[in-house]
This record gives C-alpha cells, sequence and structure tokens, in this order.
C-alpha cells in the first residue's frame, strides 16, 4: 500500500486547490457576497466534492472544518487469507461504493490492518479509523475481537496489543467495550483505533481488527474510513432492525461523486 501514498498526496494537493479556488470564486461572486451577509458562511459548510483516488479509495473534505477524510475500500486493507477463496469471497454489491468487498466463508484467525500515512491528514486533530461492514443473513462468531492501533515504526504488533480494546459486532451485544452501529446507508461501522496527528507527522498509522477463536462466518467488509473524531456518520440504532434498507451514504452524504474510476504521537482511548 505505501507504493500509492506519493500518488494519493499528489491528488489531495490538486483537490485542496480546486477547493480553494472554488472558494474564492465564490466570495468574489457578487450574488453570493449580496445574498450573504457573511460571505464565509455559504462556502465553509458546503459539502466538498468526493474525489475517487483510485477504484478503491475514496478523498473527501468534511463540511465543517474542511478537515480531510479518507475510505479504504477492502482491496485496499490486509485481511488475512483475504486471497484464499476457501476462506474469503469477493464479490460486488450494489450498495458498495467500491467494485468488490470481502465476504468472510469460514476462518477461526480473523485479522484486517488498514494503513494510510499521517502526512495525507489534516493536522493537529485526533483521527478515528472505523471499520464499515455488514453481516450476512447468516452469520456466527463475531460477538468480539480486539481493535488495536499503532505507528508502525514506532513499535511492533506485540507491543500495541498490550492496549488492545474489546469491539463487538454483532447487533445487541454489548457487555463491555464499544460496540457495532448502523449508518445511513445500510452499512455498520465500528471503532478501531484512535490517534493524534501532530504538525510534521510523517509516519504510517495502522489500525487492526483481530480476532483468534472461535470460528467466524458473514462478516462483509467494505473498508476502513478514516475521518476526524468529531466527525459523526448519521447512523440509527442496531436494534432497529426495520432500518436495514439503503437510504443516504454515510459521511459522504449529500456529497457529489466527481470521479468515479476503477516526537511520538498519543493514541486516544474510550
Amino acid at each position: 500500500m505505501s507504493k500509492n501514498y506519493d500518488s494519493w498526496e499528489r491528488l489531495v494537493r490538486a483537490v485542496m486547490r480546486r477547493d480553494h479556488l472554488r472558494q474564492i470564486a465564490l466570495l468574489d461572486s457578487p450574488s453570493t457576497s449580496s445574498s450573504n451577509s457573511s460571505p464565509r458562511s455559504s462556502t465553509t459548510n458546503h459539502p466538498s466534492e468526493i474525489t475517487s483516488i483510485s477504484g478503491s479509495l475514496i478523498f473527501s473534505l468534511d463540511g465543517m472544518n474542511g478537515n480531510k477524510c479518507y475510505m479504504l475500500g477492502a482491496r485496499e486493507l490486509l485481511i488475512a487469507w483475504g486471497e484464499n477463496n476457501v476462506y474469503w469471497n469477493w464479490i460486488s454489491d450494489p450498495d458498495s461504493r467500491f467494485a468488490e468487498v470481502a465476504v468472510l466463508i469460514d476462518v477461526y484467525w480473523l485479522e484486517i490492518r488498514g494503513k494510510i500515512n499521517t502526512r495525507i491528514l489534516s493536522r493537529s486533530i485526533s483521527y478515528a479509523g472505523y471499520l464499515v461492514f455488514k453481516l450476512a443473513e447468516r452469520y456466527d462468531g463475531l460477538k468480539s475481537a480486539n481493535a488495536i492501533t499503532r505507528f508502525v515504526n514506532d513499535e511492533p504488533d506485540s507491543q500495541a496489543e498490550k492496549r488492545a480494546k474489546l469491539v463487538h459486532l454483532q447487533p445487541g451485544y454489548s457487555r463491555s467495550g464499544q460496540v457495532a452501529v448502523r449508518r445511513a446507508d445500510g452499512w455498520m461501522e465500528i471503532e478501531i483505533g484512535k490517534f493524534f496527528v501532530d504538525d510534521g507527522d510523517d509516519k504510517e498509522v495502522e489500525v487492526r481488527l483481530l480476532s483468534k477463536r472461535p470460528r467466524k462466518t458473514g462478516l462483509i467488509v467494505e473498508g476502513i474510513e478514516f475521518r476526524p473524531e468529531y466527525v459523526e456518520t448519521p447512523f440509527v440504532s442496531t436494534q432497529d432492525e426495520g432500518n436495514r434498507g439503503r437510504s443516504r451514504r454515510g459521511i459522504f452524504s449529500n456529497m457529489r461523486i466527481s470521479q468515479l474510476f476503477g516526537n511520538k504521537s498519543r493514541f486516544s482511548s474510550s
């Protein structure tokens, strides 16, 4: 995945320049200035365009403060045994923004990693990583898993695992730990990591889901979303099974898809 960072960064810079020029044009527009006593208010909360950087990565700016958000499709993730069709299958899903999603057939060892470089994120804010997924009609073994965050070059897996937090993928299972919520787009999400991006950071950060037992089946993975911690995607209760249908598109709601083509930082805990 690291080979993609340079191209991601170039496209992000281009999108930021385009967005900046569009804001300048709106501020200079007579119609805009005459209709609002505060011209800035007409652009600050306007949702930015989504730009598809590749068939498996989406970039956007949040509508509140213009900070960067990324959605890594399942093909950008490292999934243990993901290329073995005995354990995982890759299919298209009409509800997904990506060409393929990963469907868990049968494993004991479930491990999903998503990585991103902090240099392409916004500075001086806390980010969170969310696994975006669905459950098949028949699923099992997905009650609990460990969520782990680390800066890749700062510590090994074994050290990061000591800070693992408990998360629950199945609806209604909430004895302790983080619980999945159902998004308004029909998918579910679970927070699997938090981290702070300092000024000048240039590090690879990884969020990871890990469960070794029991036997599991029925998990459908769309991807991992990295967004500022303050940004909340619209969601409905996991108890409301009547809301499984398609509606809006999560954090990217109301955003127009413009292209469709195939110093030690601190971790947060809650």
